[in-house]
This record gives structure tokens, C-alpha cells and sequence, in this order.
């Protein structure tokens, strides 16, 4: 790596799931985050969280050289807060935007966490044969509400089976025992544990046991540490945009959209008004 690109700040947003985090760093080290857990205030929090970190670590917005931020699947109005967050950022200084895939993120640290644990045990059961075996697969999970999910399912070597699709817990059920019934499932974010008593028995049957409580937080949300890292690949690969460019990876329509679309919301003339 050259000492200039290390000495490149890359500012990154999330706030594409519950937990949002505002996170520095150059050369693919994390310097500082900010980690917000208020989900409902997230458009508040962020930017005052922007200015602290940056003030924080002595870095003016003038050193920043890009802005990364998740593009999704998640929170309809978390994804909004923080692309148009970064796209203001990315028009003002004239730089480039970086964009990462939430449902990507979770599972790439994931596998770095698994190579881990074979050392420290952080995922209770997941031996080297489970990591070693073919069969044995990655599924990441977001919370889409209303009995539904975001999610992706990879090989452990990174292949894409299923990319970032919503569906209904049954159609999750129905497409993993089908398709894997004798695979082994690990199973990431915070979709899992938010349904935990509407998943069949034959299920959770295919399941790998769940991390440990302490480890959860960073299995389970896109974290900071692989947001940094992820980010400085695709900076140093000039695989950025501009900010006009970006679109949110939505999957789901807005709750008006959706009333809208089964006729429970009607648009009204302005000279019914």
C-alpha cells in the first residue's frame, strides 16, 4: 500500500438497520466510529455524530476524500437518511461515492469472524470441519417487518447462491429445507432472533448453533471494522460513483406505497381539499 492512499480519510454512514454507526478511517484501518443505537433519531444523531468524529480525530471535511455508505436492503427511511447525508457531503467537497451492500457486509465479516473463532471458540460449535465443509452455507438475514426479511445466501468461500431478495418467513423456510436440507445454516443479522418463535422445528433443525450473546452485536449488524475495510478496497480500485448516481437498494415499497398499491390509500384532487 502507498503512504499517500493510507493517509486517505474515508468517512462511512450505515444506517440501513437498527443500530446506524458514522465511522473514519484511512488505509483500511478504523481510526474512530460512533456507534447510535436510537433507531428513531438516527436522522438527528448522524450528522452531529459527523461533526464529533471529525472534530474528535482533528480531520476537517477538506481532508475527507470520500464518503462510503450502505445502500442496502434494510430500513426504508435508515437507508434515505444516510445516502442523502452522503450525497450532500460528496456534492459539496466534489468527491467520489463509495457504495456497500448491507446484506455484503454481514456476511464478509462473518468470515473473517469464522476464521477467527477457530481460534478463540466465538461461535459456539463451528469447528474447522463445519468452515472445511462444502455443505455448509451462510445465510444473512435483515428485518424487513411485517413477517418478512432481506436475504442472501453464500457459499463460505464468498459464492453468491441467492442475492439480496425479500421474502416472507415461509418463503425463506420453504426455499432453505428445500434447497439445503442437507447443508449445515449459519445464519447472520437481526432477522433471526426478531421472529425466533416462528421458525418450524425442521427449520431450525438445519441450523449452525447461534454466537454467543457477547458476539451477536457484531454478527448480527454491518460493522464498522468490515464497513472500513470494504470501503478502502473499492477506494483503492476507483470502484466509486458519483453522487448523483446513487440509488438505494430499497426491495421493499414504503408503507404509503404499499397501501397505495392495495388501494387502501387514495390520492385526492387539490380541489377536493
Amino acid at each position: 500500500m502507498s503512504n499517500q492512499l493510507s493517509q486517505h480519510y474515508i468517512l462511512s454512514l450505515d444506517s440501513s438497520m437498527t443500530v446506524a454507526s458514522v465511522s473514519l478511517g484511512a488505509g483500511g484501518v478504523l481510526i474512530d466510529s460512533i456507534v447510535l443505537t436510537r433507531q428513531k433519531s438516527h436522522s438527528e444523531q448522524i450528522n452531529k455524530a459527523i461533526e464529533l468524529l471529525l472534530s474528535k480525530n482533528c480531520v476537517l471535511f477538506s481532508q475527507v476524500c470520500a464518503v462510503a455508505v450502505t445502500e442496502g436492503p434494510g430500513s426504508f427511511t435508515g437507508l434515505r437518511i444516510a445516502g442523502n447525508i452522503a450525497k450532500t457531503i460528496c456534492y459539496c467537497l466534489n468527491i467520489p461515492m463509495i457504495v456497500l451492500n448491507s446484506l455484503d457486509i454481514l456476511k464478509t465479516h462473518t468470515l473473517n469472524q469464522i476464521n477467527s473463532s477457530l481460534k478463540d471458540a466465538c461461535i459456539k460449535k463451528f469447528t474447522k470441519q463445519n468452515f472445511e465443509n462444502e455443505n455448509t452455507i451462510i445465510c444473512s438475514m435483515v428485518n424487513a417487518f411485517k413477517q418478512m426479511v432481506f436475504v442472501s445466501v453464500d457459499q463460505l468461500n464468498g459464492t453468491i447462491i441467492l442475492p439480496p431478495t425479500l421474502m416472507t418467513l415461509d418463503e425463506v423456510m420453504q426455499y432453505l429445507i428445500t434447497s439445503y436440507s442437507s447443508s449445515s445454516i449459519l445464519i447472520v443479522g437481526d432477522g433471526f432472533d426478531y421472529y425466533e418463535l416462528d421458525w418450524s422445528k425442521d427449520f431450525l433443525n438445519l441450523l449452525l448453533i447461534r454466537p454467543k450473546d457477547e458476539y451477536k452485536p457484531q454478527l448480527d449488524y454491518p460493522s464498522v471494522d468490515q464497513i472500513t475495510i470494504s470501503s478502502f478496497e473499492k477506494y483503492k480500485t476507483d470502484t466509486t460513483i458519483d453522487w448523483k448516481e446513487f440509488l438505494p437498494l430499497y426491495l421493499k415499497h414504503s408503507e404509503a406505497e404499499e397501501n397505495l398499491r392495495l388501494g387502501k390509500l387514495k390520492f385526492r384532487n387539490i380541489g377536493d381539499i
